[in-house]
């Protein structure tokens, strides 16, 4: 390994491609005498060698650099996730070994690339998502397998938020695969997947990192199954199904799309009268008319206050409720209908 990191440009630049001598002077920005003794050391432990006029790394030497790098990035992943991994271990007692040999993985955002890993194929998933942002980014995932079995338990608050602001006709989950969803009265502190597809099971455990973003780690190690599966049907039997509004419309109302500008606008800033609103389209009285019913929809929903003497706008009382929805439209317009 102490081989790998002190001659890691080297070993890198001949892993693309063999190299002449004065081509790896250029590339590494060293001398040639370094060049010369780096050579020696690695030709010496059958890293690399000179079957002509260019170096090359031996197939042992490719095969060392590869796990080199991947140890490398997974410790820059898992240094990313020193913080939940402090307060998953406090919250819970876990043992190291059951996750030294999973793969860890980052995701910038919210990680649609999750969410198609857990979605697209058929089998059976079942996942712990106690933030709203991991239950939004799979709910409104637009292409599930139509033969996968998912079930997932969210926080209450969660629940009571999805009764709120969604419609049944954006999930096309609900409408695609068989979907149970539990409420759980006590979140984990977590987010967990158990997924059984191809007579194989992987265990995921999803963070939000120290930075922006979501680390993964995952497992199919027998005792990380057996960790897992313990701790989903905790809190599994802790949870109950949610009971939706009515069996047609399970969700509630989400304002419109034209609703939902008004308030990412405002968010944004870019609201603060009702001029505001109205000049964006100043040539059709019909439109303007739909946003003066808009902001009086709004208002009366506690999501604006609406002054109509000045015609000042700002934040209601509810509208932190809808904060992170419209973060979720703001950083993933992807995941809505394209005529939403």
């Amino acid at each position: 390994m102490e081989l790998a990191l002190t001659h890691e440009g080297v070993l890198n630049s001949l892993l693309s491609e063999p190299k002449t001598k004065p081509e790896l002077v250029a590339e590494c920005d060293v001398s040639r005498t370094t060049i010369d003794r780096w050579v020696n050391q690695l030709q010496a432990t059958m890293l690399m060698h000179r079957p002509g006029k260019r170096f090359e790394l031996t197939l042992f030497g490719q095969i060392y650099v590869l796990k080199f790098n991947r140890i490398r990035q997974q410790l820059s992943h898992l240094v990313k996730l020193r913080e939940p991994l402090q307060q998953l271990s406090d919250e819970i007692d876990i043992d190291p070994e059951v996750l030294e040999g999973a793969n860890i993985s980052f995701y910038e955002g919210l990680a649609p690339e999750l969410a198609e890993k857990l979605l697209t194929r058929p089998g059976r998933v079942r996942l712990i998502a106690p933030r709203i942002t991991c239950v939004f980014s799979v709910l409104f995932f637009q292409t599930p397998d139509p033969d996968l079995e998912f079930e997932i338990l969210i926080a209450e608050e969660v629940a009571s938020q999805l009764d709120t602001y969604l419609t049944n006709q954006q999930l096309s989950l609900l409408s695609i695969a068989s979907v149970r969803i539990y409420e759980m009265y006590d979140s984990s502190p977590f987010c967990l997947a158990l997924v059984e597809r191809d007579e194989r099971q992987v265990v995921y455990f999803i963070f939000e990192g120290s930075q922006t973003g979501v680390g993964v780690i995952e497992s199919g190690a027998k005792e990380a199954l057996a960790w897992g599966e313990e701790l989903y049907d905790e809190y599994r039997d802790r949870a109950t199904e949610h009971e939706w509004h009515s069996p047609s419309q399970p969700f509630g109302a989400l304002p419109n799309r034209e609703q939902c500008i008004i308030l990412v606008e405002l968010m944004a800033g870019n609201v603060q009268h009702e001029t505001d609103v109205m000049r964006r389209v100043t040539s059709d009285e019909a439109d303007n008319s739909c946003r003066s019913e808009s902001l009086c929809a709004l208002d009366k929903a506690d999501y604006i206050e609406w002054n109509r003497e000045t015609g000042a706008i700002s934040t209601g009382p509810n509208f932190d409720d809808i904060r992170p929805i419209l973060e979720l439209m703001m950083n993933n317009p992807e995941k809505f209908p394209s005529d939403w």
